[in-house]
């Protein structure tokens, strides 16, 4: 599944719901739609740079410095009839869109390596001299994205417990990471003078298919105002599959490409607080926040330093990642 499915799917809900909600009196279908606008950051650890003169290391969190991303997020709850009155379904599906953070490191006296471990020392050296252009280094370039999306089917059902509406269901999240670094030999380099450069594009996909259990509610807190949200946890199976290229401006003969899979489990959580104007008896408006924590995933990073050793596999699926940010949004009842 990816996103442009979920959108298909999402799409397709929302149309079948408006239409059969068109045809019953006063059905009760409620749409949700949400502008989310999220940051995020991470556990990653994987080397980027070493500087030979101090052996400092420069790890991945260099890159938490992540700006906000514009996405959306659209809920569809139609109430069950006859039997299952009592319950309702629920369709949603969200996408944060591209979240960026950039970040150049520079030595003025070219002591940088792109590719460090360890447990091998220095991997871009004569061990591996189809990485060669990366030792002694003036600068490394890096920019880094991450996306998330997926889509939910829960069953509803209100209680009694201080109104307090609980779901279960099962849920799918795509979260992928791209990194394109480039590493620049001499400041001629970096200055776009020289062509001795190389350069990384490192993707990692994480495909989460799982259950979850929740809870919504809100408690009136003023005339029309209402305060609110709604929290999940679940789990799953984390499909995880992780591409890299390695290449060379001045060389064509480098090239190395790795390709990875594995079977991970994951965890979640998501929390969603907001205050509501309940404008009119079918018309709400809600501001609030949002975050989404996954465990059991795999930010790429920790492969970088290994990308120029295509005989070295070892995929690690332990990262944590936080998407954070606050909604802005609607909801309709038909």
């Amino acid at each position: 599944m990816n996103k442009k499915l979920c959108g298909s799917v999402l799409t397709a809900s929302l149309i079948v719901a408006a239409s059969g909600a068109s045809f019953a009196a006063d059905a009760g279908v409620q749409v949700d739609l949400e502008g989310l606008f999220l940051s995020s950051a991470g556990t990653g650890k994987g080397a980027l740079v070493l500087n030979y003169s101090t052996e400092d290391v420069f790890h991945a969190d260099i890159l938490d410095r992540f700006g906000l991303a514009p996405g959306g997020r659209a809920s569809v709850v139609v109430p069950g009839q006859g039997a299952w009155s009592g319950y309702s379904l629920q369709f949603s599906g969200l996408y944060s869109g591209r979240i960026k953070a950039e970040r150049d490191v520079i030595n003025a006296d070219e002591d940088l390596s792109a590719a460090y471990d360890s447990d091998y020392d220095h991997v871009s050296g004569p061990a591996n001299p189809d990485f060669r252009n990366s030792d002694a280094a003036y600068a490394s370039s890096f920019n880094y994205q991450r996306e998330l999306w997926g889509g939910e089917f829960n069953v509803q059902r209100k209680t009694d417990f201080y109104g307090l509406t609980v779901l279960g269901g099962l849920r799918y999240i795509g979260q992928r990471n791209k990194l394109n670094a480039a590493t620049f030999d001499e400041i001629e380099e970096y200055q776009g003078t020289d062509d001795q450069t190389d350069r990384v594009k490192l993707t990692t996909n994480n495909h989460i298919f799982g259950a979850q259990f929740g809870v919504e509610g809100s408690y009136k807190v003023a005339e029309k105002v209402y305060l609110g949200g709604r929290a999940s946890v679940g789990a799953g199976l984390n499909r995880i599959d992780f591409s890299s290229r390695l290449t060379s401006d001045n060389n064509s003969s480098v090239d190395i490409r790795k390709k990875e899979d594995l079977n991970h489990f994951a965890a979640f959580v998501e929390v969603a607080p907001k205050l509501t104007y309940q404008f009119s008896e079918r018309l709400a408006f809600n501001v609030g926040g949002y975050a989404m924590l996954l465990n059991g995933v795999s930010d790429g990073t920790e492969e970088y330093h290994r990308v120029g050793l295509p005989d070295y596999d070892v995929l690690e699926g332990d990262d944590t990642l936080l998407f954070y940010g606050f909604s802005a949004g609607a909801s309709i009842r038909f």
